[in-house]
This record gives C-alpha cells, structure tokens and sequence, in this order.
C-alpha cells in the first residue's frame, strides 16, 4: 500500500495550500536561501521535495542551475507546466527522495517548509545520507522546518481556514511516543457538503536530533537561524528554523 506522502500531494493540496504561492511569500523564501547557502550564479542547486516548483523556479531566474526533485506526479506536472509557461529552465525529477542516486552533483540543497520527516526513522536517515551523497566536498545544505521546542509550547489542535469557495480544517493531534503530529484534513464547500482529504503524519525533530541525524550521515552542523528571517534562533521563541549543514570538504 502506498504511504500517506504518495497519495496526498495532488492537485488539491495546491489548492489549499495557495498562500505560499503567493510571489511576496517565495521571493522571501529565495532570498533567505541565497543569503544562507551563499548562492551565486551558476551554482548547481537541489530543491529536496521541490512540490509545484515555486522556489526552484525563482533561484532558476536568479541565475542558479536548479534541479527539483519530487515523489508527486502532479506536482512535477505542474512544475514542469510552469516553468514551459514562464521559459524557465529548471530539471525536473520525478523521484522517491529514499532512492535519491545523485553523486557529488550539487553546491548546495535544501529541503523547505517542513518536508523532511515524513517517513520512519530508517527512511528518515537514508534521505540524509543520500542529501550528504548527492553535495560535492564542501557543499552546503539548509533544512528548514517548524522547532518541535517552540511547537510544543504552542500547539494549535485545530485550524480553520475560509477560502472563497471551501472552507478547509485541520485536527491535528500530537503523539509524544513517536514524535508524529497528525493532521487529519476536511473541505467543505458552500452547500456543507464535506470532502475528507488524505491525512498527514510528520515526525518533528527536536533541534538536538536533528544534529545527531546529520552528523550521522556524515555533515558538520553549523548554525540554527530563524526561518525566514534569518535572525537569531531562540530556543523557546523561534517557531521556525533552518539547520545549515555541510559536507565535509
């Protein structure tokens, strides 16, 4: 049977999750990655769980030679839709990140928006160790995603959103065994008429485990900084953060 991650990403999560397509939204994201890996023109760039594409896209216009990889057909569609429309060249793959087979291709990756934790921990230290693969001596990588410090502190059960034609809710709940929140999801359109949608279940890392995991596969650890803002990380404050990492040169 195909996990919760191979069925849920269709063409309604884009729908749903419209407010970070928004550009004021992706702009920010790139500069904040461009400021922490120091990207320049010309550097060969992997989007971890790339989606529809949009920040890959931005760093392609920016001069970076980006490749996003993906597990959702329809999000790889509709990348590789966008980038034919806007006449950016991006190099789209559609791929399981566990059987990720790049080889010392890329100055720097990142994997953004809390796309990192979806599988068990097997799974979880493969995709590292193929992340350390896939970087030349010396590359960088930034994981970025919500502090499981500040989240515990902060959390939010349940989450409704109203959109002009559905209104979308999330009951999330938080598992202190296995360190999985799951978030089951519901649309209901103007006439209450309910659409359950596939459910989510992502393991959140504390920042110390995240550092073990990736010195596991082989990365020296660097700084924490405040996602997007790239200020200083507080421990209890900062509800989201980017890890920096680097393949040893």
């Amino acid at each position: 049977m195909a996990e919760w991650f191979e069925r849920a990403f269709d063409a309604s999560y884009l729908e749903v999750y419209d407010q970070f397509e928004q550009e004021p939204i992706w702009q920010m994201d790139c500069d904040f990655l461009c400021r922490q890996l120091n990207l320049q023109p010309g550097d060969k760039v992997l989007d971890h769980c790339c989606g529809a594409g949009r920040h890959a896209l931005e760093l392609a216009r920016r001069g970076m030679q980006v490749t996003g990889l993906d597990i959702s057909p329809s999000l790889i569609a509709e990348a590789r839709r966008r980038s034919q429309e806007q006449g950016v060249n991006v190099r789209w793959v559609l791929q399981d990140a566990r059987k990720m087979d790049f080889d010392q291709e890329f100055d720097a990756a990142f994997n953004y928006l809390t796309s990192f934790g979806y599988c068990d921990q097997e799974d979880n230290q493969r995709i590292l160790h193929g992340l350390h693969r896939a970087l030349r001596p010396g590359g960088s990588l930034l994981i970025e995603m919500i502090n499981m410090i500040w989240l515990l502190g902060n959390f939010t059960p349940t989450l409704r959103r109203v959109y002009e034609d559905f209104t979308y809710i999330e009951r999330r709940s938080y598992d202190p065994r296995t360190g999985r929140i799951v978030t089951h999801r519901e649309k209901a359109d103007s006439e209450g008429v309910t659409q359950v949608l596939e459910p989510f279940s992502v393991r959140s890392f504390l920042p110390c485990s995240m550092v073990r995991m990736l010195e596991q596969a082989g990365f020296q650890v660097g700084e924490f900084v405040a996602s997007p803002s790239g200020g200083p990380f507080h421990t209890f404050s900062t509800s989201r953060l980017a890890i920096l990492a680097q393949r040893p040169a």
